[in-house]
């Protein structure tokens, strides 16, 4: 039995960017810019309280965060869940997967947790007879095209998701952490699916260096190609693992590595992107939330890349999950 043809994720993702780009260009619609004029404002408001919680960890990095409960508050740490799970996972003919899941894991989990954390904190203003936050709390869904995009394929009968500020910020911003994860978890079997060899560190870091780059073309293209890769990846973005990832491949090229979808998830995708581009009405569908500017987070710089020119939300979320993966993950790997 033949295996799978691939294609380049590059090139599918720069395929679907085209045609949102063009249509950009031509509609020049003024609704356009209204929506992202009106979205990035909901980003602004909710980013200090991301940098907040960054702050507030000791390592300052957002590897840890202090979750309310009946009894008190409780500071959750990464560390703590990875060293839990090394200890309930205790095989020694498996040491190098639960190492590395356990770093996946425990990082994505909490990454997740301060973004909570971060939400309920913005929330608050909200609220009260003189709320310090005045933008609408309950929004329409269809002015805002992520709510649009992102509604009807996470909204059942058992789980309706609302149309409001916290989904506009949160829905995006927590897929994107964990799009990054999975594609890191994935590293090592692709590695070594294509060298017949356990991936070292050195190699780690190249893999997620050309990740990062591919990630940037979310950030500078459409939401629908962002919608489709991930939905390709998983039915339920909410999951930690995905396993859709399954069907990503390495290759490589003059020592550049590439990410390859097999023909399974290609299907997947483009099933996906044809429901978008019917609920659109083959409308442009760009995302404020991916490219809006932002001030660059307070991350430890003993981990951290600098920060260098204009950042974005998305640029800044790359280079937080690289921090953290740094710590937690690459220089564990063994």
């Amino acid at each position: 039995m033949k295996s799978p043809k691939s294609t380049a994720v590059q090139n599918i993702l720069a395929d679907t960017n085209t045609r949102y780009i063009k249509r950009l260009y031509q509609d020049n619609d003024p609704s356009l810019s209204r929506e992202t004029q009106k979205s990035t404002k909901y980003i602004d408001a909710f980013w200090p309280h991301v940098a907040d919680e960054i702050t507030s960890d000791p390592d300052k990095l957002g590897l840890s965060v202090i979750v309310r409960e009946k009894n008190g508050d409780t500071r959750v740490n990464a560390e703590d869940l990875r060293m839990n799970f090394i200890s309930q996972h205790n095989d020694k003919n498996n040491t190098r997967e639960i190492l590395r899941l356990a770093g996946v894991l425990s990082s994505s989990a909490v990454m997740l947790r301060v973004l909570n954390s971060a939400t309920g904190k913005w929330l608050s203003e909200f609220q009260g007879s003189k709320p310090k936050c005045l933008l609408e709390f309950d929004l329409p869904r269809e002015e805002y095209v992520s709510l649009r995009m992102l509604l009807p394929l996470k909204t059942d009968a058992q789980n309706p998701v609302e149309s409001n500020a916290p989904t506009l910020v949160m829905g995006g911003t927590a897929t994107a952490i964990s799009l990054c994860w999975n594609l890191i978890n994935r590293i090592p079997n692709a590695y070594e699916a294509l060298c017949g060899k356990p991936v070292s560190q050195a190699e780690a870091k190249k893999i997620w260096a050309a990740s990062r780059e591919l990630l940037f073309t979310f950030g500078a293209g459409s939401l629908a190609a962002f919608v489709s890769f991930v939905s390709a990846c998983s039915e339920n973005t909410d999951e930690l693992i995905w396993d859709g990832t399954q069907d990503l491949t390495l290759t490589r090229v003059n020592d550049r590595y590439v990410w390859h979808m097999n023909n399974s998830m290609i299907d997947r995708y483009n099933e996906i992107h044809g429901r978008v581009i019917n609920a659109q009405k083959n409308e442009y569908s760009g995302c404020a939330a991916l490219y809006t500017k932002a001030a660059p987070l307070p991350l430890n710089s003993k981990w951290a890349t600098p920060a260098s020119g204009q950042q974005s939300v998305f640029s800044e979320l790359l280079r937080w999950v690289g921090a953290i993966a740094d710590k937690q993950y690459f220089s564990k790997l063994i």
